[in-house]
Formats: C-alpha cells, sequence, structure tokens
C-alpha cells in the first residue's frame, strides 16, 4: 500500500513570481499550495496570477490548490514629525498613546480601539510587518510605556 504525502509545498505567489513561465516551473518542481499575500499587492495583479495558475492546473490535471492570506486588522502608527522616519534603537523608551500627535523618538500615536490596561509588562509589540520589537513595561488607561527590543527605522503609518 502506497503512501499519501502529507507534507504540502506552499509558495507564496508576487511581483517576482507573475509570469506564467515561473509559476508553471514552480508547480513542476512540486508546488501543492499557491498563496496569495493580500496585505501586499493588489486584486487585479492577484487575479491574473491565479488565473495563470488555474490554466496551468488544469493543462497539467494537478490539484493545486489556493491560500488566500487575508490582512487583519492592523494597528497602525501616526503621524511623524515632518513625515520623515525615525530610527528606534535598541533599549530606547517610548511612549505609545492613544491621542492623534505628531510622533517623535519619545512618543507615538497608535490607532490601538482596545484597553491600554490589557497590554501587560512583556508583552511583544510588533510594528513595521514585524522589523521592529517593543516590549511593553507599563501600561496606562491611554498609553504605554515601552522599551526597543529590536530596532530600525520607522515610517508613518506603519502597522
Amino acid at each position: 500500500m502506497s503512501k499519501i504525502p502529507i507534507t504540502k509545498i506552499i509558495a507564496t505567489l508576487g511581483p517576482a513570481s507573475s509570469s506564467e513561465t515561473v509559476i508553471r516551473k514552480m508547480i513542476l518542481a512540486g508546488m501543492d499550495v499557491a498563496r496569495f499575500n493580500f496585505s501586499h499587492g493588489d486584486i487585479g495583479a492577484h487575479q491574473r496570477r491565479l488565473d495563470i495558475v488555474r490554466k496551468i492546473n488544469r493543462k497539467y490535471r494537478r490539484g493545486i490548490k489556493i491560500l488566500q492570506d487575508l490582512e487583519g486588522n492592523r494597528i497602525r502608527v501616526g503621524k511623524l514629525k515632518d513625515g520623515k522616519p525615525i530610527e528606534l534603537k535598541k533599549r530606547q523608551k517610548i511612549w505609545l498613546v492613544k491621542e492623534e500627535i505628531i510622533g517623535s523618538l519619545k512618543e507615538l500615536s497608535i490607532d490601538y480601539d482596545g484597553s491600554f490596561m490589557d497590554i501587560k509588562s512583556g508583552s511583544s509589540i510588533f510594528i513595521d510587518d514585524g522589523n521592529i520589537k517593543l516590549e511593553a513595561k507599563k501600561s496606562f488607561r491611554n498609553k504605554i510605556l515601552a522599551e526597543v527590543a529590536a530596532g530600525g527605522f520607522l515610517k508613518e503609518h506603519k502597522g
């Protein structure tokens, strides 16, 4: 009795894998699932890639599955002084506040609707798709004191 493979190869399709040639090579190399990341790109580009996958799927009679990775709610930082990025450095302390302010190295506005009191000391807070990591130190009703655990350059409206 032959065993059915349990492991599946999931490949994300994006700008570098948009052509029919590249997608066909991915399928023939063993891709089982085509992942579409809806956090990036526009619906037209995703539709074109989906049409290509379906066409190749029919031609080669493969059972390629489609995975849609939908963007959920994203908490974003507000405006920054002069619209310029700021550099958050490791171990730097910064306040996160609910009120709309012009952000600086000392405090950032975030559009969080929940209670800051629910965020416990030691909790991780990720910004810019996880590129910047903060650690909550103290939580108050409308602000959080955080320490930068992994720094980087932060632009306006990053989530």
